[in-house]
């Protein structure tokens, strides 16, 4: 049997930020609840954010070693802040595009001129710019109103907006509060060419510092998402019970389905081929489109494949096999 690398001593204190959503948060809470990262000699130190952005910015600040986010780990470390080295899954559709009941926007080619509001520069934003190009409207001809995402959705639900782009689990909101607005785009409309990947991102001083450490998350990351995906059902109630109380089991579950998630040996094999680096660099193009930043950097550059593949090897020995 494969046994977890052992650090001598006291747990090692890491300072983590994280987003509260399932396919951001649910290795996170999974591990914490099971007792894995701590057996791996981790000990973390929580802070939740609402945006990938604010995290992100908090990573360069110097205040968070590693941050777990969504489609921004193909933004700020592409420009030398953060490095990924670590993936958690494909959010497939948890990102939708809502309009009003009586707006008379049945498609999103009818977005062209109406106001709508969503969060710059994340997951949500990432599929408006998507969807808008496929329908051959340009970005610039919808009138996005930026908001945090509480803030953009309770616009929509005020009537202040015509439509909104949002994440789950402000989609069940939406949904209870107005059941007759109308869903006309998520993310999955659009995979694998949309495939939005969300992992963990490292500051540049802890990862050069503490390699040691990134493959010890790698370590236990493995053994977390075998337990997710080979036993969902108990899984989820963990994750439920520690992390969203506020939601009923159903509405976890129903986040569950909107995700894509991969067993260690597929992840392995993307990490291998370049798949992984070719999703985050397909968002990495969109945050181009979008003009967050002009150049197009490499995803070899800032995401580090080497630290899972390690910790696969010695997974997969250990275990007689991927």
């Amino acid at each position: 049997m494969w046994v977890p690398g052992e650090v001598p001593g006291q747990a090692r204190r890491i300072r983590v930020g994280y987003l509260h959503t399932l396919a951001v948060d649910g290795h996170l809470w999974l591990g914490l609840s099971k007792g894995i990262y701590r057996k791996y000699g981790l000990d973390f130190d929580l802070t939740r954010f609402t945006t990938g952005i604010a995290l992100s910015q908090a990573i360069a600040g110097g205040s968070i070693d590693v941050g777990i986010m969504g489609a921004v780990i193909s933004n700020f470390p592409s420009r030398g802040i953060g490095r990924v080295f670590l993936l958690n899954n494909v959010e497939h559709a948890t990102a939708v595009i809502f309009t009003q009941e009586n707006s008379g926007i049945a498609k999103v080619s009818d977005l062209r001129g109406k106001r709508l509001s969503t969060t710059r520069g994340t997951t949500a934003d990432v599929l408006l710019f998507v969807a808008l190009k496929k329908a051959g409207v340009d970005y610039k001809d919808v009138q996005v109103v930026n908001m945090d995402m509480p803030s953009a959705v309770g616009a929509f639900l005020t009537g202040a907006v015509e439509a909104v782009s949002t994440w789950w689990p402000f989609d069940l909101q939406i949904r209870r509060t107005r059941p007759g607005a109308r869903r006309i785009a998520q993310a999955g409309d659009y995979f694998p060419e949309a495939a939005i990947v969300g992992g963990w991102v490292a500051s540049n001083r802890f990862y050069e510092e503490n390699r040691f450490l990134l493959l010890q998350i790698a370590r236990a990351w493995l053994e977390v998402n075998n337990l997710l995906l080979n036993d969902a059902g108990n899984s989820l109630r963990a994750i439920h019970e520690v992390a969203y109380p506020e939601l009923s089991f159903e509405d976890l579950r129903d986040g569950y389905t909107k995700i894509k998630y991969f067993q260690n040996g597929q992840w392995a094999q993307m990490y291998r081929s370049g798949q992984a680096a070719r999703w985050i660099e397909n968002v990495e193009r969109v945050f181009i489109g979008l003009g967050a930043f002009a150049d197009f950097v490499p995803a070899e550059r800032f995401f580090d494949r080497r630290i899972f593949l390690e910790a696969f090897e010695a997974y997969a020995k250990g275990r007689g096999g991927p």
